[in-house]
């Protein structure tokens, strides 16, 4: 059997499981000084050999809800054992006792909501900078970055165009990116289902379309269990195909006066939403998809029920493992095909002519420093340290000797970061990770146990930014909005958002009749659309010093 290749971040994620919980661990509170120190006290299952009783140490408490804990096997989380190695293994080389606490994924937010009401020592967590930085939960973090302990990191997102994103408009920092501006929407196919057919990878809308009512009549995968277009938000069905219909594609655009104009209103919109409504009524899509959540798309996706799928690109990457072995049951020639589902390379094209796909912007979700953080240097210094690829390999696997070891098939292993998993050492999952993000994930190849390249780790270094293939995103990529000041100065806001949300989903679905597009239409001027784009336009007018 071919050697089974792993490494850091999401790379490591092979299989498709997805995460229903993983608990972090506490430390002590004995100790505890009102400065944010603690006593260190020896360890004797630790790997620091030098530790010192009776040290004074910063503490620092981590809510990791970054999305580390969406690796397959880390369900039953980390031993006692394994969660207080890294532990230690990091207070030795830092000098900093950081409490990580990795929460489940349902409810991670009412869980942090909850400690920060409380009072508890919560000194760094993942959101959107835009949510929390009027209400002085947060502080800026601008100094820090921009030090010289702090430049490698710096140049890492910044090579990527992240910083934008965590940036407001008078150039204060608020976080350390966890995205990239991106290609995730590409419309996956099933290989081996275009050559039943005998089809070639569509190119265009229409070949697309061809494919998905010729599968859905030829019902490869029986019982009339073959899903078409496997989606499961409506947004996502624009990021992936609304280029084709929508100059600019998903995103806010300019009208001839320069108001920033919401998508719906845009030429085209209405085609795209009587497309999708067709594909409802047809059966292209799943009578539930709009209402699944992740976990049920990925388990169609995994079982190799779709014939195609309009969705974020780890949907699909993520479940390669799974996908693989179910086909494999039912035939899947591996010789023949790589992988079970891909995409055009060259971008999909639409009805207008143009790309389908819209790329995804720099995003306002990054790892925020508390305004009550009394060791804010700690704490960056923490991150900068885990941005280096030995120590996110340690935070991410574990202790080498232990948990990994470099692959000793490669005599360049040290320098190609080739490792392999060795499944022995006390039970330790990712609860330390403060360093994900492409920049990091794409630092190792990984091989499957097929010896094929990971398909996740292929796409984040091959296509992640791809964008010859994307449409830009109307008028908004580059930029981020404040919608802490939309929704104070446009009270309304909110509503409109969700009104227009509500409404896209009942043309779409059929609940409402297209005939009522114009009427809707109305409908939001009614409640403040007027308002709604001055305050779009102004944040637009005011980014762009016009």
């Amino acid at each position: 059997m071919k050697k089974r290749l792993l490494a850091l971040g999401l790379a490591v994620c092979m299989f498709a499981t997805v995460i229903t919980g993983c608990g972090g661990k506490s430390t002590s509170d004995s100790g505890k000084n009102t400065d944010n120190t603690v006593t260190s006290e020896k360890n004797t299952d630790s790997s620091s050999s030098d530790s010192k009783s009776n040290k004074e140490v910063v503490k620092i408490v981590f809510y990791n809800n970054g999305g580390a804990n969406s690796v397959s096997g880390s369900e039953a989380g980390s031993s006692e054992e394994g969660y207080k190695k890294i532990q230690d293994y990091i207070l030795e080389k830092t000098g900093i006792l950081v409490e990580a606490i990795l929460p489940p994924q349902d409810g991670e937010e009412e869980k942090l909501a909850l400690l920060l009401s409380s009072g508890e020592q919560i000194d760094m967590w993942y959101g959107n900078w835009t949510e929390y930085y009027k209400t002085g939960v947060i502080q800026p973090i601008t100094e820090y970055v921009k030090a010289e302990s702090f430049a490698n990191v710096y140049k890492l997102w910044d090579d990527w165009d992240a910083w934008i994103g965590v940036t407001d408009a008078e150039g204060n920092v608020w976080g350390v990116p966890r995205l990239t501006p991106a290609t995730p929407y590409p419309v996956f196919v099933r290989v081996d289902w275009l050559d039943q057919l005998g089809m070639n990878m569509p190119g265009t809308f229409d070949e697309l379309n061809e494919y998905l009512y010729a599968v859905k009549e030829l019902d490869p995968y029986g019982n009339g269990s073959t899903l078409p277009l496997a989606a499961n938000k409506y947004e996502e069905l624009e990021s992936c195909f609304l280029g084709g219909f929508v100059k600019g594609g998903k995103g806010m655009w300019l009208d001839e006066s320069e108001n920033v104009m919401p998508v719906c209103l845009a030429d085209g919109y209405l085609d795209f939403l009587t497309q999708v409504n067709k594909w409802y009524k047809d059966g292209i899509l799943h009578p539930e998809s709009f209402s699944w959540d992740t976990g049920t798309l990925r388990q169609y996706i995994g079982s190799g029920k779709a014939a195609a799928t309009a969705c974020w690109y780890s949907r699909v990457t993520l479940e390669a493992a799974n996908t693989t072995e179910n086909a494999l049951n039912t035939g899947f020639d591996l010789d023949k095909y790589k992988y079970v589902y891909w995409f055009n390379e060259k971008g999909l094209t639409g009805p207008n002519g143009e790309l389908m796909q819209t790329r995804a912007n720099a995003s306002p979700r990054c790892l925020m420093i508390h305004s009550n953080c009394k060791n804010v240097q700690a704490a960056m210094d923490f991150i900068a340290w885990s941005f280096d690829w030995y120590n996110y390999t340690v935070e991410a696997v574990g202790l080498e000797g232990e948990h990994w070891n470099y692959d000793p098939n490669d005599p360049n292993a040290k320098e190609n970061h080739t490792i392999i998993e060795t499944g022995t050492g006390a039970p330790y999952y990712r609860d330390f990770v403060a360093s994900l993000g492409v920049p990091m994930e794409i630092q190792t190849t990984t091989f499957d146990k097929w010896g094929r390249q990971d398909q996740h780790n292929l796409w984040l270094q091959k296509w992640n930014n791809n964008f010859d293939i994307t449409q830009s995103g109307g008028c908004e990529y580059g930029m981020v909005w404040d919608k802490t000041t939309r929704d104070t100065n446009v009270p309304q806001a909110p509503d409109i958002d969700t009104y227009i949300s509500e409404q896209l989903v009942l043309f779409a679905t059929g609940k409402r009749d297209l005939s009522e597009y114009d009427k809707f239409i109305n409908e939001l001027y009614k409640i403040g659309l007027d308002d709604y784009i001055a305050e779009y336009t102004r944040q637009y007018n005011e980014y762009y010093n016009k």
